[in-house]
């Protein structure tokens, strides 16, 4: 039996956010680095062992409560009979003197360890356990809709500060089952509902649903809705968050010129840190896009605007609003299909801003013109583009700043050149 020689134990199961600045910058790539998809695995299997220890604890305190009893009964009769055959027993449990409370964020993504949690949890609960688990932040993974409620049911709710519902397979009915239990998570600093099928679009029970429960999180300021259909229902959704959001992701959600307009005027574009706007088909709205970008710019860290559809016009229109943008270290418009001419426009007007640090940017179209390009000519394209990307970036950057450094990115639109 291993006990803990203290009353608190982290386990951090997310990214490091010790300061708005570092957090930005580990978004450069949207790929999960193999690294992270291995403190993923730890996490889980930390989850796991923890909740199986907490068990086997509980188990041990019943069989010596048990063992106490029965030895209680043979005492007495020995007293009332003067003699027994009947003998005391060890139980040959050794407990801990004090009582241990584990803080941990939890990882779930298997039957196994949301089974021992959810037992481990209801347990904890009880008086007089020297073992207890005390939960932060919950990211559970393919549990679905049924079994995300039972590990609600089991939490302490002002003690969740992180929720992570990705890949839970949640239609809008799922969503309205776990509602009145997410609206008591009131300490609730962090919600990612992405990569579901909450179509709010197609329900508007559902989208007045959800916008009351983020009315009830006070304390919100991160929230991930990507890969939901919201199509023209933001402001719906958002408007009653009392508090300006910080970071507000929402990927591929099919959003329109009216949610570009409303994110515009709203009370969250002034608080905005880091935006993700990615593979929403915004072409049609840059005007609206680049009043977004006057809006928030002054506060921005980290801008994502990858595969939005937008051409060369859309982007030198953009190019007038950066000026505006002074605090941005990041900005990623990968996967379009821009000429030369607008890349090295970009690249020029974001290694002139103050705080400018990355940029994940398309390879010029202009390097893929030939069809019977070998991988080894392809890598050579690819190498002197980025060297000339590099030079453009820093060819007028001041001597005391460092570098720009330049993520060129391969678009899928030019499959078509090779």
């Amino acid at each position: 039996m291993y006990s803990f020689n203290s009353t608190e134990v982290t386990q951090n199961t997310r990214e490091d956010h010790t300061t708005e600045r570092n957090h930005s910058m580990k978004r450069i790539s949207k790929e999960e680095p193999q690294e992270d998809k291995e403190v993923y695995k730890l996490s889980e299997l930390m989850t796991n062992y923890l909740a199986s220890q907490t068990m086997l604890l509980y188990s041990e305190i019943r069989q010596s409560t048990t063992v106490d009893l029965y030895n209680s009964a043979v005492t007495a009769m020995k007293r009332l009979l003067g003699s027994t055959d009947l003998q005391t027993i060890d139980a040959g449990v050794s407990l801990p003197d004090n009582t241990y409370t584990v803080k941990l964020d939890s990882c779930i993504t298997s039957e196994d360890t949301f089974t021992e949690l959810c037992k481990a949890l209801k347990v904890s609960r009880f008086e007089g356990e020297k073992l207890s688990l005390l939960i932060d932040k919950i990211d559970a993974t393919c549990i679905g809709q049924a079994g995300l409620v039972l590990l609600l049911k089991q939490v302490i709710c002002e003690n969740i500060t992180g929720l992570r519902l990705k890949y839970n397979s949640l239609h809008c009915d799922d969503f309205g089952k776990l509602a009145p239990y997410i609206s008591k998570l009131t300490n609730l600093t962090a919600l990612d509902l992405s990569c579901n099928a909450i179509h709010l679009y197609q329900d508007d029970s559902c989208c007045d649903s959800m916008g009351e429960v983020l009315s009830c999180l006070t304390k919100l300021e991160r929230l991930d809705l990507s890969n939901n259909r919201i199509k023209t229902r933001l402001r719906r959704v958002i408007q009653g968050i009392t508090n300006p959001l910080k970071y507000l992701r929402l990927v591929g959600c099919g959003l329109t010129v009216t949610d570009i307009t409303y994110l515009t005027i709203s009370h969250h574009c002034h608080g905005l840190r880091e935006l993700d706007l990615s593979e929403n088909t915004l072409g049609p709205h840059h005007r609206a896009v680049g009043q977004l970008l006057q809006n928030a710019g002054n506060n921005l860290l980290a801008l994502d605007l990858e595969d939005c559809a937008f051409r060369d016009e859309h982007m030198s229109y953009l190019l007038k609003d950066f000026p505006c943008l002074q605090s941005l270290l990041y900005l990623n418009i990968a996967q379009h299909f821009l000429t030369e001419t607008t890349i090295f426009d970009v690249i020029s007007k974001f290694s002139k801003l103050n705080s400018s640090v990355a940029l994940k940017i398309p390879y010029p179209p202009e390097y893929f013109i030939f069809e019977s390009q070998s991988m080894e000519e392809l890598n050579r394209y690819k190498a002197r583009a980025y060297l000339d990307m590099l030079h453009a970036a820093n060819i007028t950057r001041p001597d005391n700043r460092q570098p720009l450094k330049v993520y060129p990115k391969q678009s899928e639109y030019h499959a078509t050149y090779l």
